[in-house]
């Protein structure tokens, strides 16, 4: 925990930043090893979330009889309900604001980036801007076992298979492998068949 000034000089400017985390986390993606990833984040109270969540509510409902004489009439006030909605679940359920962010893509090795400002609830979705993946940015450092996640998941090659089978089972396999047919399927751009 630190406290830190963030402004340029003018009293209103000058606000303490209070009680702001280094979180450690870690960037994940399906297949790949976990990257770290640190997190510099502010805490936001439940009730400051919910005091955003009722400023929400309450710019809505003071903008929707302005927006409902606007033509087409419905479609603004449905936009206005469903938008506010969905900015109002946002401000409750973001547990930190994010102040800063250094990681890097799972899958290419990439840097990934995160606006100051951000609102966040971990696990929390990114993109990576270079190979156009999507991970999940998970509180905690880096599990212990995750460098090994890629070679636990991939299959045994076949040879390495029939090096542990027995003679009888290797050479039945071998048969069946010799007499497997490709799979075909019909269409009628395949068939001679003909429309008379």
């Amino acid at each position: 925990m630190k406290d830190r000034t963030v402004g340029g000089g003018s009293p209103a400017a000058d606000r303490k930043v209070t009680d702001t985390h280094t979180l450690s986390a870690h960037v994940a993606q399906f297949g790949y090893t976990p990257a770290a990833a640190r997190l510099e984040v502010e805490p936001r109270s439940l009730a400051a979330r919910r005091m955003r969540g009722l400023i929400t509510v309450v710019v809505c409902i003071a903008v929707a009889p302005i927006v409902f004489f606007i033509p087409p009439h419905a479609e603004w006030l449905l936009a206005l309900v469903v938008g506010g909605g969905l900015e109002t679940r946002r401000q409750l359920l973001a547990q930190y604001r994010v102040l800063s962010f250094e990681g890097e893509c799972p899958r290419c090795g990439a840097a990934l980036r995160m606006r100051s400002g951000t609102l966040l609830r971990l696990p929390h979705g990114i993109n990576c801007t270079s190979c156009r993946t999507e991970s999940r940015l998970e509180e905690g450092p880096v599990p212990e076992d995750a460098a090994n996640v890629r070679e636990a998941a991939a299959p045994l090659t076949p040879p390495q298979e029939l090096a542990e089978l027995d003679a009888a089972t290797r050479a039945r396999i071998e048969r069946l492998m010799k007499r497997r047919r490709p799979t075909t399927a019909w269409s009628p751009g395949s068939s001679d068949w003909i429309d008379s």
